[in-house]
């Protein structure tokens, strides 16, 4: 979990951007995780004909075709046979019909759906391309609606976050407040509180250890004089300003949360 920007802030402040944080992405997650399922419910009462012309996209079509009925040498670099002018050899006598659309892709073509080229020899036109391409996106659609319909019936699942753990390493920055003289040299009066480190005889005197983060969250309020604020920036080991951050701890925060609803 990440702050928006690397700037120091006070301790309080940052447990609850990291708290806020992982509420909002909970929630975000199971709206989204509704939208879905809303989405796949109204998919699956849509007949195989609306679902085909709504969300078959022509790229899974193409790909189809290619399975169905792959290139021959006379296609060239075409995916597929299924194209306008294509070579096609209709079924009659012995012969079986050359590409097989009526066995693979169930479309019986009609005498508009070719024209001869010369005797013999037949190709596609627009119509039967279009015959072809429509029965392949139909079967594709007939597939995933039953299966919609199934997981419906089923009913659908649902990934619930009920409880978690949140760790960010940061660094641990002691600062005390002092009240600056009372005028500025234009003799203007200044009501500003300045802030400064804590001095290292400060430090020394309240036998902080920097290695151990319960002496500092742990200093009675009465014992630092002026006032102590601790600031806190999430650190990252492998950044390499992270050496450069002047600090008096590195540390870690570990929060337990658990949903409630």
């Amino acid at each position: 979990m990440a702050l928006e920007t690397p700037i120091e802030v006070g301790f309080s402040e940052f447990v609850a951007k990291l708290v806020s944080e992982v509420f909002d992405s909970i929630i975000t997650a199971q709206g989204d995780q509704e939208e879905r399922n809303a989405a796949l419910l109204t998919a699956a009462e849509l007949t195989a004909e609306q679902f085909a012309r709504q969300h078959v996209a022509d790229q899974e079509v193409n790909a189809a075709l290619s399975e169905l009925f792959p290139p021959r040498k006379e296609d060239g670099e075409r995916q597929h046979t299924v194209y306008e002018g294509s070579l096609y050899a209709p079924a009659g006598g012995d012969g079986k019909e050359s590409p097989p659309y009526q066995e693979l892709a169930g479309v019986s073509l009609e005498k508009k759906d070719v024209k001869e080229r010369e005797q013999g020899f037949f190709v596609l036109t627009a119509s039967g391309v279009e015959k072809i391409v429509t029965a392949v996106r139909l079967r594709i659609a007939t597939g995933r609606v039953l299966i919609m319909r199934q997981l419906a019936v089923r009913g659908l699942p649902r990934v619930v976050v009920d409880s978690g753990r949140i760790n960010a390493k940061m660094t641990f920055r002691l600062l005390s407040t002092e009240e600056p003289a009372p005028k500025a040299d234009n003799g203007t009066v200044r009501d500003v509180r300045a802030v400064r480190p804590l001095s290292a005889a400060t430090m020394a005197s309240l036998r902080l250890q920097p290695t151990d983060l319960r002496s500092i969250v742990g200093i009675p309020k009465a014992a630092i004089l002026p006032d102590v604020k601790l600031l806190v920036r999430q650190a990252d080991e492998r950044a390499p300003e992270t050496s450069q951050v002047k600090a008096n701890v590195f540390g870690e925060v570990e929060i337990t949360f658990k949903t409630v609803s």
